[in-house]
């Protein structure tokens, strides 16, 4: 009757091998307030979970009968699987919060890059020039 290993309220790293199954919020909700509140056992009934005051929620929740106006989110990416964590953002974070009508972003890409030896002239020519191409608002090389 339980999903083994789910992860809630938790950065995760997706893994989708054998075995790997996405559930709906509201499911996973329903089974963590049925574990902490000693009743594992029972069925979710498809509704939406009342959150008992032993769940943990964000510190800044909005006052009671207020909805949330502002959502900040942080994704490190590395070099291999930027590319797909990005796309992966941009289909279950952004388009989510893209569902309500006046919702406004501002989406930023940073990117820090070191190297012991240095980076060689025509690497740092290359790379100032593509990043002004693509509109980038500053960049540097130090």
């Amino acid at each position: 009757g339980n999903y083994e290993a789910l992860s809630i309220r938790e950065a995760v790293q997706p893994r989708f091998g054998t075995g790997a199954l996405l559930v709906k919020g509201a499911a996973a909700e329903a089974q963590s307030v049925a574990t902490q509140t000693g009743r594992p056992n029972e069925p979710w009934d498809g509704s939406t979970p009342a959150y008992p005051s032993s769940v943990s929620t964000p510190d800044a929740d909005p006052p009671a009968g207020r909805a949330s106006t502002r959502f900040v989110g942080v994704i490190e990416l590395d070099a291999l699987r930027g590319l797909s964590k990005v796309g992966q953002a941009f289909e279950s974070v952004i388009n989510e919060l893209d569902r309500t009508p006046d919702t406004e972003f501002r989406i930023s890409l940073e990117i820090q890059a070191t190297s012991e030896s240095g980076f060689p002239q025509d690497v740092e020519e290359v790379v100032s020039d593509n990043a002004e191409t693509l509109g980038f608002s500053s960049t540097r090389f130090d």
